[in-house]
């Protein structure tokens, strides 16, 4: 039944990436299926622990995934523009 949730990828997979991604999936119809982050092994960890099958380096190649319903940009707030509009 996996159509009937919401597909979510993570960009940003430290503390508040982490806080956000565990806290749709306890509290919604969500999963998380992505997650990316320039540190890849914070990204695997934060996939492993959410239980996402996708991990990147690069948002540009989480936003490829065409599963993809929502995204979670929980990066310094700078950085939050450029995220926003690629997303759309």
């Amino acid at each position: 039944m996996q159509n009937n949730f919401v597909k979510i990828g993570v960009v940003g997979a430290g503390k508040i990436g982490a806080f956000h991604a565990k806290n749709a999936v306890l509290y919604s119809p969500a999963r998380v299926v992505a997650v990316a982050d320039v540190n890849l092994a914070a990204a695997e960890n934060l996939a492993k622990e959410v239980g996402a099958k996708n991990v990147y380096s690069s948002y540009e190649e989480l936003l490829k995934v065409p599963e993809i319903d929502a995204v979670i940009v929980s990066l310094p707030n700078n950085l939050h523009y450029d995220v926003i509009v690629k997303s759309i």
